[in-house]
């Protein structure tokens, strides 16, 4: 019996090629973009696995504010976790890459100089990862003070070789000398940690110093000194090893974690919320906060597979839908196959065999493609990933159940329609009624709905990111350079170095912040415009600035004033200490303004805001002087989507440089020759304001790829499926056509009924898939600093690509159809 239906398929194949080849190459489709993610996601969640118990390491997560954080926490999460949590096996910390500072800072050693990416770490990190040690003692290389680990590269580069850079100095830009204590192999990945650039890991570093580095730097660097005494600045990844026999487990270091805000930090001001992550779900809890997994409660892993799974579902429905058209043209071989005896599930089987057999063909091309690519493209660590998930009975299990899924996802509904064909219409017409139009219909809607909606989001977010990036950079047409060395730890005078700049022919303006612009994460305040601590409080991204700021940046005033030498109280500096009374000068943007109750930019001047960031002092107050444009200083802020600016040029300590776009070059050149006469023994690092939002977007980037790819594919499928579905339609309508044309049917109103009758079902998919896009979308948007307004281009543009890609894919047959002879088709009839 399986020989009969095995040649049956077989003979079915060969006289449908072109349907028997859309279906493998759309199941093919959709099995590689679900494979794919699922590889993706096996690899991510297998990080740092490669070190021992790492099922026992959890990251702290601090929430600030009404924003899911990334698995980081601050400075004194960890001394607060070792009294209250003290069942934990060890506790340690290091600085992480989070985007606020730059984490690279000019060293000098072996008479060269350069600039290198740092993190400071606790002794017991070592105790906590493994790390390959070339040399040097693995477990104590960082308890003396001054200590430093470096990386093999680090010594070859500094050193010229890696034996003879133990006991070497590194001398900071501050002057102080650091000890090399070890040298480390490179980290293998996957993993949250790197010793090369990278957009998804969260520490990544090319020397490793002791914290007590960081402290002592603390006392002149005022970065530094907040992100130690700030519960505000969630900068450190903190780790927890649970201890190793079980006696304290995940569940009881969470409830533990819930009364550490509330304990610890001033919780009335701004709301504060520890939780833990394994190490290995870095990654992945990253993507879901910037997903909005603590609003729609869906994780980062369920949505890729949700996306996985709808370019799948698409592919299943175009095999359903082409199985069902081809009802009619199969309707005399099994009224034939019913009279000899043949029964419902004999019939059923036959089917879903030929689905069975089309899956397998599409799932092994699916497997060779996803190879071919995996050794195509060089990711770090992927073949042993690959090697750990293919050699796992689950991953065996999971191919054969989804051979199966998708089988009869695809196989079912046609076995079901065709099994019920009755024989004496079969044999008598040759037809059947069984899966007319408005099945069809049905499944091109769903299918095209799915397509729409992954279109619509695509062009939204693109629209969304470009906005973003646009206003990001100022309106004037001059670039801009951030020069990354902290001109305070290096001992150069901001003003000694304006005044140098401001002289050399291709640089127009000169000014400074506390913060570089366009990161990733920006410093986020709580205000309000009662001093009362109960009342409402508003969440800014504020921007701590020198001055012509506003000029250098061509942000545009709406009302009142900016910063001026002639104001000595625009100063916030004293502002800021709880022994003066004096009322602190901002600058607010107009979405601040909007959110405080003042209308007009007009109505803000003179009024009083509040600022409760810093729970050890009362609300300092701040009078607005002056409103301007909304300019985003950084991606994403903890919920904040608005601006405020502070004078405060003692520690507005990054210089930002408006140089002519004429000449770049001798800009540049320009810069370096006035840093060298200023600090010579301290390297230059500068940065394009390009160059930092295309680094802070690279996260988002990498989403807008993946969306864009399964977009692109669940597209590809709809189109492929309509051309087949076309051609059996079409071919079905063909005595129709003849009668029509007979009657003095023209071509071109064959060819528009037929295109209408093909457009109906993809606009009502357009219609399903918009309330859905805008949903998930307002999600994304919020995520933002600056919101761009959803408008109603991205709907339209994707209403117009699908019908007029669609109209194109039919209008070949539909006018092949109407063009043809209608004695050839009636002559029978």
């Amino acid at each position: 019996m399986f020989k009969h239906y095995l040649t049956t398929a077989l003979r079915h194949f060969r006289q449908h090629k072109v349907t028997t080849s859309i279906n493998v190459v759309c199941l093919t489709i959709g099995l590689v973009c679900f494979l794919a993610i699922y590889t993706t996601i096996a690899y991510i969640s297998h990080g740092d696995l490669q070190y021992p118990n790492a099922d026992r390491i959890y990251m702290v997560n601090q929430a600030v504010g009404t924003s899911l954080a990334a698995p980081t926490a601050s400075f004194g999460a960890a001394k607060y976790l070792r009294t209250d949590v003290p069942e934990l096996e060890t506790v340690a910390r290091i600085s992480a890459n989070t985007g606020v500072t730059p984490s690279e800072e000019p060293i000098a050693a072996g008479g060269k100089k350069t600039t290198l990416r740092v993190s400071y770490a606790d002794p017991e990190f070592l105790q906590v990862f493994a790390l390959p040690l070339l040399i040097g003692d693995s477990h104590n290389a960082l308890l003396s003070p001054r200590s430093a680990i470096i990386t093999k590269t680090t010594a070859l580069q500094l050193f010229g070789n890696v034996q003879g850079a133990l006991g070497k100095t590194l001398r900071l830009q501050d002057g102080s000398d650091i000890v090399v204590r070890g040298v480390i192999d490179e980290l293998k990945q996957p993993s949250h940690m790197s010793t090369s650039a990278s957009a998804t890991t969260l520490v990544s570093f090319d020397v490793l110093l002791s914290m007590d580095v960081l402290k002592a730097g603390a006392a002149t660097d005022f970065m530094k000194a907040t992100a130690i005494r700030d519960w505000l600045s969630p900068l450190f990844a903190t780790y927890a090893v649970l201890p190793k026999d079980g006696s304290f487990t995940v569940e009881m270091l969470r409830d533990r974690l819930k009364q550490l805000g509330p304990r610890h930090a001033d919780t009335a001001i701004i709301k504060q919320q520890f939780g833990a992550v394994r190490v290995s779900d870095y990654l992945l809890s990253t993507l879901g906060s910037l997903s909005g997994e603590d609003k729609t409660g869906v994780s980062a892993a369920a949505l890729f597979y949700f996306l996985g799974a709808v370019v799948l579902f698409a592919s299943c429905l175009n095999y359903a839908n082409l199985a069902t058209a081809q009802a009619v043209t199969r309707a005399k071989e099994i009224g034939m196959r019913r009279v000899v005896g043949a029964r419902t599930g004999q019939i059923m089987t036959q089917f879903l065999l030929e689905a069975a057999m089309v899956t397998l063909a599409a799932l092994s091309f699916a497997l060779l493609l996803v190879i071919a690519a995996l050794i195509a493209i060089p990711i770090a660590g992927i073949d042993a990933v690959v090697t750990s998930i293919a050699t796992t009975w689950q991953f065996w299990a999971m191919l054969g159940g989804l051979l199966l899924a998708v089988t009869i996802c695809a196989g079912a509904y046609p076995a079901f329609v065709l099994s019920r064909v009755r024989p004496t219409q079969a044999m008598r017409t040759g037809a059947t009624k069984t899966g007319g139009r408005f099945t069809q219909r049905v499944l091109v809607v769903v299918q095209f709905s799915a397509a729409a909606f992954l279109l619509i989001a695509v062009l939204a977010m693109h629209a969304q990111n470009g906005e973003f990036k646009r206003l990001a950079l100022s309106n004037s047409a001059d670039p801009f350079i951030v020069i990354a060395n902290n001109i305070h730890a290096a001992h150069v005078d901001y003003d000694v170095l304006r005044t140098e700049l401001l002289r050399q022919p291709h640089i127009q303006s000169v000014t400074a912040s506390l913060l570089s612009p366009w990161v990733m994460i920006g410093g986020n305040y709580a205000v309000g415009v009662s001093p009362d601590a109960a009342a409402r409080k508003m969440h800014t991204v504020t921007s701590v600035v020198n001055h012509d700021f506003f000029s250098t940046l061509g942000i545009n005033v709406l009302a009142g004033r900016v910063f001026d030498r002639e104001y000595a109280n625009d100063d916030s500096t004293p502002a800021m200490d709880n022994s003066s009374h004096r009322i602190g000068e901002v600058v607010i943007g107009r979405a601040l303004a909007e959110e405080s109750g003042w209308t007009k930019p007009t109505d803000a001047i003179g009024k009083m805001l509040y600022d409760f960031s810093d729970p050890s002092i009362a609300a300092a107050p701040l009078r607005v002087i002056g409103v301007v444009e909304n300019r985003p200083m950084s991606i994403v802020a903890v919920g904040a989507n608005s601006n405020m600016y502070m004078l405060e040029p003692s520690i507005a300590s990054f210089p930002i440089i408006r140089i002519s776009k004429l000449d770049t070059a001798s800009a540049l050149r320009e810069i370096h020759q006035v840093w060298n006469k200023l600090a010579p023994n301290v390297a230059l690092k500068t940065h394009f304001s390009d160059e930092l939002v295309a680094s802070a977007f690279a996260l988002f980037e990498i989403v807008g790829s993946v969306f864009s790819a399964v977009a692109l594919l669940a597209f590809s499928i709809s189109i492929l499926g309509l051309i087949g579905l076309s051609l059996h339609v079409i071919g079905r309508r063909k005595q129709e056509i003849g009668v029509r044309k007979t009657l003095g049917a023209s071509v071109q109103r064959i060819v528009i009924m037929l295109i209408k009758d093909f457009s109906i079902p993809i606009l009502i998919a357009n219609v399903i898939a918009w309330p859905i896009a805008y949903l998930i979308l307002k999600v994304y948007v919020s995520i933002f600093t600056q919101r761009t307004a959803l408008s109603i281009a991205p709907f339209i543009a994707g209403l117009l690509i699908t019908v007029s890609v669609a109209w194109i894919a039919v209008t070949a047959q539909a006018t092949r159809a109407a063009r043809m002879n209608p004695a050839t088709v009636l002559r029978y009839e």
